[in-house]
């Protein structure tokens, strides 16, 4: 696992998305502990507590006759949104 795979975007519902690149997908009710460096370096607060709500998967297909396809793609949107919940405190 020296390698990040999968690319993709935190999105808050109505609000920021964050580029990220994962290990593996975060499911539908899970709980993300986020910090940004985004936000850190804007001068903004960093640390942010969301919920999955949805994720959407972009996938293409390979072809050999289309060079550029060659490595695949797959990215997600992650959408989330801010949480209370008793599991961070």
């Amino acid at each position: 696992m020296s390698e990040l795979q999968i690319e993709g975007n935190i999105c808050e519902i109505g609000g920021a998305f964050y580029p990220v690149k994962l290990h593996a997908v975060p499911r539908i009710g899970e709980l993300i502990d986020f910090f940004s460096f985004i936000d850190q370096a804007n001068g903004h607060p960093p640390a942010k507590h969301y919920e999955v709500v949805q994720v959407v998967h972009a996938v293409r297909d390979v072809s050999e006759k289309i060079s550029q396809s060659k490595d695949g793609c797959h990215f997600v949107s992650v959408f989330v949104k801010p949480t209370q919940s008793q599991f961070f405190n």
